[in-house]
């Protein structure tokens, strides 16, 4: 299964869950594998977060449509998809994965639009913890 949940959320996730944080400036506090497949299942995805002109943009306009146009074009591009692709073969065969940033409520937070985007594209739900 693939979750999503927030940074602060962390302690009540079950501790055999792969646990992979897709924010642009992680905490520093937190030790990360350098792959998901690591000893700690935590993993940093800089990949899967918005590019820094994106989020600094929406912080400046507060345009959560024009935000969610450039994170989806973002999305799209090949290196990102086989990133996806990679996680998902991995999530299939062996894992709980969950899918952490920062921000609580997830209605105006860019995991929600890649759990979209996976939902739209892989045909799986992905479910909030």
């Amino acid at each position: 299964m693939l979750y999503t949940s927030y940074i602060a959320n962390i302690k009540n996730i079950p501790d055999d869950y792969y646990k992979l944080v897709i924010t642009r400036f992680p905490p520093s506090s937190m030790k990360f594998d350098n792959n998901i497949r690591g000893e700690k299942k935590l993993c940093l995805a800089k990949i899967l977060s918005p590019h820094k002109e994106i989020l600094l943009d929406y912080k400046e306009d507060d345009d959560w449509e024009k935000y969610t146009r450039r994170y989806l074009k973002q999305l799209k591009d090949p290196v990102i998809n086989d990133y996806l692709d990679q996680l998902i073969e991995f999530m299939v065969h062996f894992n709980d994965i969950v899918l952490l940033c920062y921000e609580k409520n997830s209605t105006h937070c860019h995991r929600r639009i890649l759990a979209d985007y996976i939902n739209n594209k892989y045909g799986i739900k992905v479910r909030e913890l």
